[in-house]
This record gives C-alpha cells, structure tokens and sequence, in this order.
C-alpha cells in the first residue's frame, strides 16, 4: 500500500482561490485538483501554464482533475474531501519509478477506471450554488444602470460603501469595476452626473484620456460635452 493521501489545500486564501484570469487573456485559467503521486499531497489550484502541461503532469508524478474556478475556499475543502476515497485509490495503484533520464509515475488500470469516473465530462463541484462573481461588470450591466448608476446628487461613495451584491461576494474590486464602467459610458458617449465626474477625478489616477470631458460634466456643461465628444 502506497502513502495514506492528505489534502494540503488552504481553505483560507481569496475568495475564490481558484480563479485566475491573466491580462490580454481571452479566458481564465482552468483549475484542477492534484494529487501528487510522489507524497500524497492532494491540493487545488489555478494552472499556472498556458495550453501546457507542468513537467510534474508531464512525466505523470501527479494525476490532475478539472474543478470549478468559481468556488470558494470552503465549497473546494468540501470537494476534496468527498473524493479522498477515490484519490486514495489512484495512488495505491500507483508507482514512482526512474525510466533512466528521469523520474516519472503511471498507474494501473484500476487507478484509470477510477480517475475516469472522477472526471466524466464535467467539473468537479458542478452541482454547487456558487457564490462567487469572476465577472463583477457583467454581473452589474446585467441588471441594468440601475444597479450601477448613482442617482444625481447622491453620496457616490455611500452608495459604495453600502452596496449590497445580493449575498454573493466578487473577486473583482468594486470601486474599480465601477469607475471602470464610468469611464466606458463616458467614452460611449453618455453623460455622467455630476457627483460621479467628481468621485472619479478625485479617486482615480486613471482618468487619462477622459480628463477634459470628466471636468465637464462636473461642472454640468452639457452642452460643451457634447462638442467635445
């Protein structure tokens, strides 16, 4: 018998650990769980590589599994732990070996009947709720300006401060996924009150290009906005 697995997984990192979208990236990363056939470490993570392998997968010292990247810490835990079985299986029939050149891992044909019944075509932890928005401005333009758009005069930070995402929780900042969205509207072509050219003038660096029409509609001339756009 092989080692008995343990699950290292930090159920305590972001809100949702597993997801990870680089810049310019059409996608975010895929995330699997690992189980390290060398220790019997078992963890989850975003994969780190673009559209490869880590030389670890690559020379089989690990067996990987898609899950959901939109989970939190403890849904992940909840994961992991219902799986250990048939983790612990997959490396009771497994062996560590060196092929001469270097060191690498394969399982048996009971180990592979188990591994294709964890992943059938789906995503580990596809039946939960998820909690989680990876996607805070589309969330957000889904529901209209309402629920993005501070009423003219109001408090812009206020409306911040108390802003409720109806239970979920976002990777996304949301003071910066709002000014963001500000700005596009601006771009497009749309006014912005008053209050909210103002917030943004005096909370962000990242007014550029926009500085001109931004002090225009904080001083409420319409009019020379609409000559300038």
């Amino acid at each position: 018998m092989n080692k008995k697995i343990e699950i290292v997984f930090d159920k305590t990192k972001e809100i949702a650990p597993l997801f990870m979208h680089y810049e310019n990236d059409c996608f975010p990363q895929p995330a699997h769980v690992l189980l390290d056939l060398e220790t019997g470490k078992v963890d989850a993570r975003y994969k780190s590589e673009i559209n490869t392998y880590s030389m670890h997968e690559f020379h089989g010292l690990s067996e990987s599994f898609l899950i959901r990247n939109d989970l939190t810490g403890e849904q992940i835990l909840t994961v992991l732990e219902d799986i250990l079985p048939e983790l612990q299986i997959i490396m009771d029939n497994s062996e560590i070996y060196w092929d001469g050149n270097n060191m690498r891992g394969r399982v048996t044909k009971v180990a592979d009947e188990v591994a294709d019944r964890l992943y059938d075509g789906t995503y580990l932890g596809e039946e939960m709720e998820s909690v989680v928005i990876t996607d805070l401005a589309s969330w957000l333009s889904a529901g209209g300006p309402e629920l993005w758009m501070p009423e003219e005069n109001s408090d812009v930070q206020e409306f911040i401060n108390d802003y409720d995402l109806d239970g979920y929780l976002s990777v996304d900042d949301l003071k910066d996924t709002l000014i963001e969205m500000w700005l596009n509207a601006l771009e497009n072509g749309e006014r912005l009150s008053a209050n909210i050219a103002r917030y943004i003038l005096n909370n962000s660096c990242c007014i550029e290009p926009n500085k001109n029409a931004l002090n225009l509609c904080a001083e409420g001339d319409y009019e020379a906005l609409d000559e300038y756009i």
